[in-house]
């Protein structure tokens, strides 16, 4: 997952590989093309499932996957590469529910959310840690608040964790409460019961 988060696509594929100097010499031998050694490599080590159903399927303990973990990064050509070449799934969820739109609104990645709503990512997908919105205000990320409300994410999408103006005034993000107010976001909610 370390060549993911580097966004090091080159580096990324040959962690696929064992022997991969070894391999390629004797399939070039065997008089493989160069561009075909890859896809054997692969079949190779993964029982013919090819690259693709491979890098879906490595996980780390918490069941995220090489996408978020790119996404996470904001390592916006690397998710260009799973998502387009291996068709990696943009609502892949992890063990808490994050997405790859949720790792990427976190840290304030907003051309990598950009991209993953247009492959089809789902913003409001909830999660154990909120929403994409939730994560975004939270943090303070306002171009990010603004392109999430532009997208039609509800301002007062609701999880476990409350609403995403309640994420930004515990939180102190006062631009965000601003953003979401200037959105009609609804203040009782911060009021007690």
């Amino acid at each position: 997952m370390e060549a993911a988060c580097a966004g090091d696509i080159k580096l990324f594929k040959s962690k696929f590989s064992i022997s991969r100097i070894e391999n390629t010499i004797f399939l070039l031998y065997y008089g493989v093309s160069v561009d075909d050694c890859e896809t054997e490599l692969a079949k190779g080590l993964d029982r013919g499932k090819g690259l693709a159903a491979t890098v879906a399927s490595v996980k780390d303990g918490k069941e995220r996957g090489a996408l978020s973990f790119a996404a996470t990064e904001g390592q916006l050509k690397m998710c260009k590469y799973l998502v387009e070449e291996l068709k990696i799934d943009v609502n892949d969820r992890d063990k808490e529910g994050q997405t790859p739109v949720l790792c990427a609104a976190r840290e304030g990645h907003t051309a990598t959310v950009q991209y993953l709503i247009e492959k089809g990512a789902d913003p409001a997908t909830p999660s154990t840690s909120g929403a994409a919105l939730h994560n975004a205000a939270g943090n303070g990320h306002i171009e990010l608040v603004k392109l999430l409300l532009s997208k039609g994410v509800d301002v007062d999408l609701q999880s476990d964790a409350g609403t995403p103006l309640m994420w930004a005034a515990g939180l102190g993000q006062e631009d965000a409460v601003k953003v979401l107010l200037e959105h009609h976001a609804n203040v009782s909610a911060l009021l007690p019961v």
